[in-house]
């Protein structure tokens, strides 16, 4: 039998936020499991008093932020794993709030201090191989358009990221890296030419503090990045 924080009947406010609620509060209390199936759409409705567009709204919504999925013919489950789309809503909301880009870099660099603490932190020793060839490609091509050039940059940071243990962890580094995106590309056109390389190198050195677990070069590195991203200069 469900409990009345799923299925109690419902007050004022919008109802479809409110089942939103309900369902997101009952898998953090683990009245709703990973993998379970959800009420089908007509007993909610009937056990929470409302209509039931109300809640085909609220598991179209869930869907949408990959807390539920919908299968044909069998009904509406809880998700059984975590999905990188889950991270959406929260990056969506920076992205549509008010904010300087300082405020997006300040939140680039706090995720990316998490983020390398955890690669810093591994037992196993990574290789950075990879990433140190598309910071080759950068070095090694010095026409590369601003688009090229950013794209690259925001590729090796990624491929950085991708030995991050905690998945939750390693998809917001990298949804947080693609959404900064921007203010790195204004940085490079605040650059001259001769010294948009300034990012490639620091990188490299971000790759060599990680490779010898140096969490003090790598807080120095970090203050580094947010000079060149604020100020197009170290």
């Amino acid at each position: 039998m469900r409990s009345k924080n799923l299925m109690g009947s419902l007050r004022s406010r919008n109802i479809s936020e409110v089942i939103i609620e309900r369902i997101v509060n009952s898998i953090m209390s683990g009245e709703l499991r990973r993998g379970e199936k959800l009420p089908s759409e007509e007993e909610f409705a009937e056990r929470l008093g409302v209509g039931r567009s109300s809640v085909r709204e609220a598991v179209k919504i869930l869907e949408a932020m990959g807390i539920v999925e919908i299968r044909r013919a069998d009904g509406t489950y809880i998700v059984d794993e975590f999905k990188g789309q889950m991270m959406n809503p929260l990056l969506l909301g920076l992205l549509m709030a008010e904010k300087s880009t300082a405020d997006i870099v300040d939140f680039r660099l706090l995720v990316q201090e998490m983020a390398f603490s955890q690669l810093l932190g591994g037992s196993a020793q990574r290789s950075f191989d990879s990433c140190l060839t598309l910071i080759d490609r950068i070095e090694r091509k010095p026409g590369l358009s601003l688009d090229e050039h950013n794209a690259h940059l925001l590729a090796a940071e990624l491929c950085i990221g991708e030995g991050i243990a905690n998945p939750l962890v390693r998809e917001l580094h990298a949804k947080t890296t693609q959404i900064s995106g921007y203010s790195q590309y204004q940085a490079l056109t605040r650059l001259p030419e001769g010294e948009r390389l300034a990012f490639a190198t620091l990188l490299r050195d971000l790759v060599s503090s990680l490779e010898d677990r140096d969490g003090e070069r790598l807080a120095d590195l970090l203050g580094q990045e947010r000079s060149l991203l604020l100020n197009g200069s170290k």
